[in-house]
């Protein structure tokens, strides 16, 4: 099946382009989308990057890293482009699409795959340096990164911590409900929302469950996420 040609757009919100990365869902592990950077107009296209018969899932934030823009589609790609003019450096190919953003850490790209994998990218050339078997469905979230550790959770229901350096689990554990929400860290305490729409609160040492909130009202914590504030 084909789709209508994705854009992506890089606004250059001042005359001079700040040197400011973007490395993860929403800018921090804390979900705040904060970056303290003063903005001055005018605000014009830089360029417009377009990749034929590819889409990007609506959750899908680029990320900036390193000089260097990183994107997933939904054709199983993951993309970098040079953040100052758009060009094409190189595309990695998984076997199923990629619903949510990479995460960036230390020159690693991680994506996480419908196809059962998650995958470590090397920033520099787009080679694979390890992927870890998420099982049957893998993830729709986005992948968090915080003490030289992966955390995510899949469709499946499991949460899990693996070696950034590596690719060896950490620690796994399961839950009655698929996880389909970005997780977020705070002083040692990992975040998510399951789809029974309960909050829990983990330790990231150990993935030890430390709190479990109420049942929320609503149908699914997909693309959303925990902000700590």
């Amino acid at each position: 099946m084909l789709y209508n040609p994705i854009a992506l757009a890089i606004f250059i919100l001042c005359t001079t382009s700040p040197s400011t990365e973007w490395t993860t869902l929403n800018g921090n592990n804390q979900r705040t989308g904060y970056i303290d950077v003063d903005l001055k107009s005018p605000f014009n296209v830089a360029w417009v990057r377009h990749f034929a018969n590819e889409r990007l899932s609506t959750a899908v934030e680029p990320i900036v890293a390193d000089g260097k823009l990183f994107t997933a589609t939904h054709s199983g790609r993951v993309h970098a482009l040079d953040a100052q003019t758009g060009q094409w450096i190189w595309s990695f190919q998984a076997n199923g699409p990629f619903l949510h953003s990479p995460t960036f850490s230390d020159g690693t790209v991680v994506s996480a795959s419908v196809d059962g994998y998650l995958y470590a990218i090397n920033s520099i050339d787009g080679v694979l340096k390890w992927s870890f078997f998420l099982g049957q469905g893998g993830a729709s979230a986005s992948p968090m990164v915080e003490d030289n550790k992966v955390f995510i959770g899949t469709r499946k229901g499991d949460f899990l911590a693996i070696n950034l350096d590596n690719g060896e689990l950490i620690w796994k554990k399961t839950f009655n409900a698929p996880i389909r929400q970005t997780a977020s860290y705070y002083e040692n305490k990992v975040y998510f929302t399951a789809e029974d729409m309960i909050v829990r609160c983990l330790n990231a040492k150990n993935g030890d469950l430390l709190w479990a909130s109420e049942q929320l009202i609503g149908q699914t914590a997909r693309d959303y996420y925990p902000v700590i504030a």
